[in-house]
């Protein structure tokens, strides 16, 4: 089942939620009330704080994903997403249903800047999952084995 709802939190504090639009195949994002007139300011010039939520059904879908700049850079690079195409394959999902929503709570607290993404499930529901290493590195091998045979082929054209 797909997730549509996250929360976001900035060094340990919840900011705001996204939703996603699976008909409009776009990301709404607001601000969370407790923020408002905290002085925290995540994306003060594109985004600043305030009540009424955000949505730049404008931006290029092919960047941005349909979510606002500030999430969108969040999102898992190329090798990243062939990552998580092959454990949705191995978990036997279709990639195309994975909206960036999820692809963003998949990072969870594993980005490279300080925002944290999470299921909005209940706070009884959410558990930490240990990475296998193993299967990541394989996972990683398979993909640069597939690469040099792609590259490979090209070359023999």
């Amino acid at each position: 089942m797909a997730t549509n709802i996250a929360e976001l939190s900035l060094w340990g504090t919840q900011i705001g939620a996204v939703v996603w639009h699976p008909d409009l195949q776009y990301g709404e994002f607001q601000y969370s009330a407790a923020l408002q007139g905290s002085g925290i300011e995540p994306c003060p010039i594109t985004m600043p704080v305030r009540n009424e939520p955000y949505e730049f059904r404008s931006l290029n879908k092919a960047t941005f994903k349909g979510l606002p700049g500030m999430l969108a850079d969040m999102l898992p690079d190329k090798f990243g997403n062939a990552l998580i195409d092959q454990w949705l394959v191995r978990q036997g999902r279709n990639k195309s249903d994975f909206n960036p929503v999820e692809r963003l709570c998949y990072i969870g607290n594993r980005g490279m800047g300080a925002l944290e993404f999470a299921p909005l499930l209940g706070a009884d529901k959410l558990t930490d999952t240990p990475i296998n290493i193993q299967q990541m590195v394989k996972l990683a091998s398979d993909i640069l084995t597939a690469r040099k045979i792609n590259i490979q082929l090209n070359n023999e054209k």
